[in-house]
């Protein structure tokens, strides 16, 4: 067989760091083995996805575990299987390609003893960030060196994962005030042996921080966004969510042992797409309350109170990720963690937590850690 690698790597710096740009560039070829899931059972609150024998599971009602009707646990507890990747013996020969760059203007690294509008362009930065990792089959009428052709038919696609972030912050790092706008892209795409499958996350964001006071802070965070997944076969996987989050928060912060955080999110979800047309609505109240006694000894405490109401109709693996696992109506939740410093190296974490989802039964989870560093 033949085969080749190359790679580039290409830095960037100039005014004295205002402006610093990073480029790595790969290509290669190799081959790459079709890969099957598999879902084996562990102990609760050992893996990552869960499946039961209920409705919510078993969309057939066979008793059966099939391979869509496992989801990622919305709880801990609740993870009762892992996925496996397992590796058949054939093998798809591959052109891959590589992109990462990253681009950071910081105007206050020559202009901080300006005056006027260059002044007033020291307290922006940006940061903007690329990643992309395509892998297609080789021989296909597919460019081979270009990173951007992402539009691949599914019989020449492996796999493609790529993510777009950039950020304009204002007073970054200042005592007082300071905010950050930005936009992030993530997508995924793979061809498995059940067909492809695909997710995209695509969000807009502000986020603003105020210290009033020396004690009293606030945080706002808003959002708006989409979430999209597209299963070749399973179409109970399929969903294209628009959402948007309203999050003001009040810190107290009155000495280095008391800290109270207040915060309340509006969270507005749909599912677009026409079989399943459903809206759910959260006003979440979250209480957390930090209490340190010495250097070695912590306590914490949070409470929360999601209220939820829905519309429309939903899937069983549709309202699992619409509602974030939780239930219509009033869902509480709450937890309770100690963390304890024995000499320079010892520490244990002792964790209790509770909730309450809609008319669902009550659930206590209890854990704790001990860990040592040599």
């Amino acid at each position: 067989q033949e085969t080749y690698l190359g790679r580039l790597d290409y830095n960037l710096n100039l005014w004295r760091g205002a402006l610093r740009f990073n480029t790595n560039y790969e290509i290669g070829s190799g081959q790459e083995a079709k890969v099957e899931f598999q879902f084996i059972k562990v102990n609760k609150g050992e893996g990552t996805f869960v499946w039961e024998a209920t409705e919510q599971y078993d969309l057939n009602g066979d008793s059966i575990p099939q391979i869509n009707e496992f989801v990622v646990a919305p709880f801990r507890d609740q993870a009762n299987y892992v996925r496996i990747n397992t590796f058949t013996n054939e093998f798809i020969r591959t052109n891959n390609v590589g992109l990462n760059q990253s681009l950071r203007l910081t105007p206050r690294a020559v202009w901080n003893n300006k005056k006027g509008w260059k002044k007033a362009l020291t307290k922006f930065s940006t940061l903007s960030t690329l990643r992309i990792n395509r892998k297609v089959k080789l021989g296909d009428a597919v460019s081979a060196w270009n990173p951007f052709d992402l539009t691949i038919a599914d019989t020449s696609l492996v796999t493609v994962a790529s993510a777009i972030r950039n950020v304009l912050f204002f007073n970054r790092n200042h005592q007082t005030f300071d905010f950050q706008i930005g936009q992030t892209d993530n997508r995924n795409r793979n061809v498995l042996t059940t067909g492809f499958e695909s997710r995209q996350t695509k969000e807009s964001f502000f986020r603003s921080r105020w210290n009033i006071t020396t004690a009293f802070s606030n945080q706002i965070n808003i959002a708006f966004g989409n979430k999209n997944s597209d299963s070749e076969l399973f179409d109970n996987r399929d969903f294209s969510i628009n959402y948007q989050k309203w999050s003001p928060q009040f810190i107290y912060l009155p000495n280095q042992q008391y800290e109270a955080t207040f915060t309340y999110e509006y969270q507005l979800a749909e599912n677009t797409l026409s079989d399943f047309l459903a809206t759910a609505t959260f006003h979440n109240l979250k209480l957390e309350m930090q209490y340190n006694r010495t250097e070695k000894l912590a306590f914490k405490s949070d409470f929360s109170l999601v209220n939820i109401g829905v519309t429309g109709e939903t899937n069983p693996t549709l309202a699992l990720t619409l509602l974030e696992g939780l239930k219509k109506g009033k869902n509480f939740l709450w937890g309770l963690t100690l963390n304890r410093q024995f000499a320079n190296n010892v520490q244990m974490s002792l964790r209790y937590e509770g909730r309450k989802t809609g008319d669902r039964q009550t659930v206590h989870l209890g854990s704790a850690s001990v860990r040592a560093t040599f």
